[in-house]
């Protein structure tokens, strides 16, 4: 089968080269477009328990992985350069809403799907990762690459 485009999930530095050596010869071989997609996490909302209802809104960690997307589009840059594809980097805000349904809604528009299986140890994974939603809200093919 032959894909034309391909969505790469990029969201852990530690984990994103194993994406790309997944991804990039695929593309290679299908003369796809590949696109690379860091997502800014949601900010955090926080009740007051106070009467009126308000809240208090969180986004320090917004700001400190804003780093990690430089360096996540570093790493998709480098992947992807002198390659004979087309490669293309976006980034997308969370805002008030979530990692996996900004994944789900530009899946939709792949071929193929690559991300990571869910690890345990990494902090953030509540965040970023659900490929079990991937799979099964995108309608297309997921590449699921093993943390290991």
């Amino acid at each position: 089968m032959a894909f034309k485009t391909i969505l790469v999930h990029l969201y852990d530095k530690d984990r994103a080269h194993r994406l790309l050596r997944a991804a990039v010869p695929i593309a290679r071989a299908s003369d796809a477009h590949i696109i690379g997609l860091g997502v800014l996490p949601p900010y955090v909302i926080i009740p007051t328990g106070e009467s009126a209802g308000t809240t208090v809104t969180i986004d320090e960690h917004r700001e400190e992985y804003r780093k990690d997307l430089l360096q996540l589009k570093s790493a998709f840059e480098k992947a992807t350069k002198g390659q004979s594809i087309v490669a293309e980097w976006r980034e997308e805000d969370a805002g008030m809403g979530t990692v996996p349904a900004i994944m789900i809604d530009e899946g939709r528009l792949a071929d193929l799907v690559v991300t990571s299986q869910r690890s345990t140890a990494w902090a953030q994974s509540n965040l970023f990762e659900s490929p079990e939603r991937l799979a099964l809200e995108t309608g297309r093919p997921l590449l699921l690459v093993p943390n290991a």
